[in-house]
């Protein structure tokens, strides 16, 4: 489903995670009274601690919440290091710039119990089933004080969102002992972090060494999160053309981490043939807008 049919037609699991956020009763105020988030950043950059090389150079921009935003670039261009310095994960080296929480100059390290990163790597126990797996992220991230009856309630809110049915007793397996597939496996990995309930979701290259198949299915999990009001940033590697059309907005990062676009994946063709880039026809969109970020499109 594109972003755009997505608008017209409201995914089911969005009152299914309402549900599970409901249940939660976290009695915080940010929660109770506002529990969707809105982040800008401006002039944002990171430099490495030691030798003082700047990574990031200067992104600024907003990403609302209740969009599927995808972060790409060439390799090199920064991406990963965005969604790193952007959820505070960059320890690496010093950030620079600021970013904003609902118009409130603030990090978004303050919220960082309701900040899930889903990492390239999939960790998770072989032996362990989809449900197991998804139940020990949950009693270790919720309140100690949550029933297991509650828990029990978020985690098959989860599964129903991500489409685990099917798998939720198998294990989830290795190369000595075969277990769910590698999208089943990248799904789970999300549904880690989904039982805290985020009000943001970084995601680095979930799509990553999946066929076309598995990729759609993850991405569809993704517009599904999203749907719930949820905010999700997603690193994401020459999708192909039916896979980018389900993103709502594009950040796509140059050389040296400087921004080129940041707006809606719809008018993105438009945005660079109004600057003198015009798609050839028959090339993937997401292949011609890597090609433009790096300098091996002509000017019309």
């Amino acid at each position: 489903m594109s972003a755009r049919q997505r608008e017209e037609n409201p995914h089911e699991a969005s009152s299914l995670f309402s549900r599970a956020q409901k249940q939660q009763n976290y009695g915080s105020s940010f929660h109770e009274e506002q529990f969707t988030v809105d982040i800008g950043f401006q002039d944002l950059g990171l430099v490495l601690r030691g030798s003082g090389k700047k990574v990031l150079d200067g992104v600024t921009g907003e990403i609302k919440h209740g969009k599927l935003t995808a972060v790409m670039g060439l390799s090199g261009a920064g991406k990963s290091t965005f969604i790193t310095t952007l959820s505070n994960r960059a320890y690496y080296g010093a950030q620079v710039g600021k970013v904003f929480v609902n118009g409130v100059e603030e990090p978004l390290s303050k919220y960082n119990r309701k900040i899930g990163f889903v990492p390239q790597d999939d960790i998770m126990i072989s032996s362990m089933t989809v449900e197991e797996t998804l139940f020990f992220s949950a009693k270790t991230r919720l309140d100690a004080n949550t029933p297991s009856k509650q828990i029990d309630s978020i985690v098959n809110d989860v599964i129903k969102v991500l489409r685990l049915e099917d798998v939720r007793h198998s294990i989830i397996g290795d190369q000595e002992k075969r277990g769910i597939s590698g999208g089943q496996k990248k799904r789970v990995n999300v549904g880690i972090e989904l039982v805290s309930s985020p009000y943001v979701l970084f995601l680095d290259e979930p799509t990553s060494g999946l066929d076309s198949a598995s990729s759609k299915e993850v991405c569809e999990a993704l517009q599904a999160i999203s749907s719930c009001g949820i905010t999700v940033i997603t690193v994401i590697h020459q999708p192909r053309y039916e896979i980018f059309n389900m993103f709502d907005n594009l950040l796509l990062l140059g050389k040296g981490g400087r921004t080129i676009y940041l707006g809606s994946v719809h008018r993105v063709e438009e945005y660079f043939k109004e600057i003198g880039f015009t798609k050839p026809l028959g090339t993937n969109l997401a292949d011609f807008v890597i090609d433009v970020s790096a300098g091996l499109m002509e000017r019309d």
